[in-house]
């Protein structure tokens, strides 16, 4: 055979990343940056859902990236290393640093808990941020923001929770001995917790009732 495929149809070293015609930063909208995808996407949230922590949660993992990455880059531009050293932030900010450190940056925050020894973001903490930072991603991915990030194994798994112990009866009864003078002026104070003792219900379950 004469016609020799190899020849006549010459593969595009660049097709993997072009469409019709277009490479992906030539898709990529002009001036759609990082901190714009991530409003788009609360935006959309917002009006999808009643959830009211849409903002703090994302607002969060915002603030996050920002002090790790240039968030006025395409957001195009995102790849697994910024994802990676995203992640590796979150593991250094101390534990409910957006209320324990309301001046500053994280980076100082992270600094100081570092020389201090302060507890830091529980690795189920650092996991659920970063749920929602692919959430994020994702909708990216799925809305023409031409947002393509390989996600694989940047969540892990979701550790075991700390197993508390139960109460011993003689600090029962301590507890109760203290609580039991409010029985009369105080109801709610003593028949909470002690509803919570014999159903087991959360005491936040009881004043619901």
């Amino acid at each position: 055979n004469r016609y020799q495929p190899s020849v006549l149809f010459k593969p595009d070293p660049h097709f993997a990343v072009r469409v019709n015609g277009f490479s992906k930063e030539q898709r990529a909208a002009p001036g759609k940056t990082i901190r714009d995808l991530f409003a788009a996407f609360q935006a959309e949230k917002k009006s999808l859902s009643a959830a009211r922590d849409v903002d703090k949660r994302y607002g969060f993992v915002l603030r996050i990236t920002e002090e790790v990455i240039d968030t006025r880059r395409l957001a195009s531009s995102l790849d697994r290393g910024d994802c990676i050293a995203i992640k590796n932030f979150m593991q250094r900010i101390p534990s409910n640093a957006s209320k324990k450190y309301t001046q500053g940056t994280l980076t100082q925050a992270a600094a100081g808990a570092e020389a201090r020894g302060d507890a830091l973001l529980a690795p189920n903490s650092v996991r659920k941020y970063m749920q929602a930072l692919l959430a994020v991603l994702r909708w990216g991915a799925q809305n023409k923001w031409c947002v393509d990030v390989n996600t694989a194994d940047l969540v892990g798994r979701r550790e075991a929770r700390v197993q508390r112990r139960r109460f011993e009866v003689a600090e029962l009864v301590t507890l109760f001995d203290a609580l039991l003078p409010l029985a009369r002026s105080r109801p709610d104070r003593f028949w909470i917790p002690a509803l919570g003792l014999l159903t087991g219900a959360r005491l936040n379950e009881i004043c619901q009732l």
